[in-house]
C-alpha cells in the first residue's frame, strides 16, 4: 500500500506523464485535463479527510466491535458555554477530549484547570487558529503548535500529545509539524456538523443516525446548539446501548507526553 510522500510522487508522476503525452499527441488533450483533474480531487481528499490517511495516519475510529463511543470536543474553551458542557459531563459520569485553541484559554484557566482535574484530556487545537492556517510553513506552524502546547503545559502541567487539526485539514506541511513535534493526530467518524445544524433535535438525529462501535463523535463547545441537545445526544446515545469511553482510550493512545 502506497504511503506519503510515495503517493504524492506517484500522483505528480502521473499528473506529468499525462502532459507530455498530450504534448507528443499520444493522447488528447482532453484525456489529460481529465486526468490532471482526476489527480486535483485526489489530493483534495487527501487533504480535506482525514481518514483517508493519505499524507498520514490519522486516528479516527476505535478498532473494536464493542459498542462504546468517544465525545470530542472542539474551539474551546468558550466560556459560559463550556463550563455547561463540562457540568454536563460530570453529571453524566462521562470523560472527554477537549482540543482547545490555545488564544482562547487567556482569562480562562480555570475552566481548562477543571477540565484536567475531572478527568478530561486537553489536547491541542493549535493556538492561533486561523483562517490561513493551512497557508503556513511547516516551520511557523510548529511554532504555533508548540506555543499551544506551552499555555496547556502551564495551565495543567501536561504537555499534548493528541493533536487535531485546525478545519480538520492536512497537508504536507503539517504532515511535516506533526511528525517533528511527534504528535498523535485525531480526527473523527461521526462529524455532527453542530456549527450548521438547524435545530437541537436535527443534530440529535445526525449524530444517532451515524453511531457505530469505536465512533468519535465531534462537537464544539462554543455552539449554542451543542450545549442545548447534548443530554439529549448522551441519553439517545445510552438509549442504543452504547456506553462512554474516552477518546484517547478508546483510540490507544498516549495523551500527554
Amino acid at each position: 500500500m502506497l504511503s506519503y510522500p510515495n503517493n504524492l510522487r506517484l500522483l505528480v508522476l502521473i499528473a506529468i506523464a499525462s502532459i507530455v503525452l498530450a504534448i507528443t499527441g499520444t493522447i488528447s488533450w482532453i484525456l489529460a485535463v481529465i486526468v490532471l483533474l482526476v489527480v486535483k480531487g485526489i489530493i483534495i481528499y487527501g487533504c480535506s479527510v482525514l481518514s483517508s490517511g493519505f499524507f498520514m495516519p490519522v486516528s479516527c475510529r476505535g478498532n473494536t466491535t464493542e459498542k462504546k463511543v468517544a465525545l470530542t470536543f472542539d474551539d474551546g474553551p468558550a466560556g459560559k458555554n463550556t463550563e455547561v458542557v463540562l457540568e454536563l459531563l460530570k453529571e453524566e459520569n462521562i470523560s472527554a477530549v477537549f482540543f482547545c485553541i490555545g488564544k482562547n484559554i487567556a482569562g480562562r484557566e480555570a475552566t481548562v484547570q477543571r477540565m484536567h482535574q475531572e478527568g478530561h484530556v486537553v489536547a491541542n487545537h493549535s493556538f492561533g487558529h486561523g483562517a490561513m492556517f493551512d497557508l503556513l510553513g511547516s516551520t511557523a506552524m510548529i511554532d504555533d503548535l508548540r506555543r499551544a502546547d506551552a499555555v496547556v503545559q502551564r495551565v495543567t502541567g501536561k504537555a499534548p500529545k493528541l493533536f487535531r487539526p485546525p478545519y480538520g485539514v492536512i497537508n504536507p506541511a503539517l504532515t511535516k509539524a506533526i511528525k517533528t513535534v511527534d504528535y498523535q493526530p485525531i480526527g473523527w467518524s461521526i462529524r455532527s456538523f453542530d456549527t450548521t445544524a438547524g435545530s437541537a433535535e436535527a443534530l440529535t438525529q445526525r449524530v444517532i443516525r451515524n453511531l457505530h462501535p469505536g465512533a468519535v463523535i465531534l462537537l464544539h463547545d462554543r455552539c449554542d446548539l451543542t450545549v442545548a441537545a447534548l443530554r439529549k445526544i448522551i441519553r439517545e446515545i445510552r438509549h442504543e446501548g452504547y456506553s462512554f469511553e474516552r477518546a484517547d482510550r478508546l483510540l490507544q493512545l498516549t495523551p500527554y507526553a
